[in-house]
Parts: structure tokens; sequence; C-alpha cells
């Protein structure tokens, strides 16, 4: 079993996977997973552009470190509203 077929037995709508320096969004469809260019979660993101410095942040201090230095270092990161 995949990564991805994890996923999609959990039902997660959107799946980032970070491989060498490439960052790949992934969408949850009817027939599984599908490869996007932008993520709807963080709609004005440039999520495939995202820096690796971001990523690459997140292995050492984890994750949450990352997320509030990218939250303040980039506006397009800011957390959408829930709907």
């Amino acid at each position: 079993m995949t990564e991805l077929e994890v996923y999609q037995l959990l039902a997660v709508p959107e799946v980032w996977i970070y491989c060498q320096e490439q960052l790949n969004i992934y969408g949850l469809t009817e027939s599984g997973y599908g490869d996007r260019p932008t993520s709807p979660t963080f709609p004005t993101a440039k999520g495939k552009a995202l820096p690796p410095q971001y990523v690459e942040r997140a292995w050492a201090p984890g994750s949450r470190v990352a997320l509030q230095d990218s939250k303040r270092l980039s506006p397009t990161f800011r957390e959408q509203p829930a709907q």
C-alpha cells in the first residue's frame, strides 16, 4: 500500500508531499488522488513554488515552528477562515 492509498482510506482531502526538494500537491477525487498545481486549502499560496528553505526548516525544529515562520515571512500562507 502506498502513502497516498493510506491517506485515501482516511479520506484526507489534500496531501502535500515534499521529496527531493520538490513539493507535490495532491487532491482527493472520486478516482483517487490527482496532482494539483495549487492548493484549494491555501488558494493564494504558490504551493509548488514554496521555497525549499521553508520545508527544510520543518525537519529540524518541527513543522509547527516552520509553519509559524512561513506565516510570518510570507503573507500568502495566512490561514484561510473555515467554511
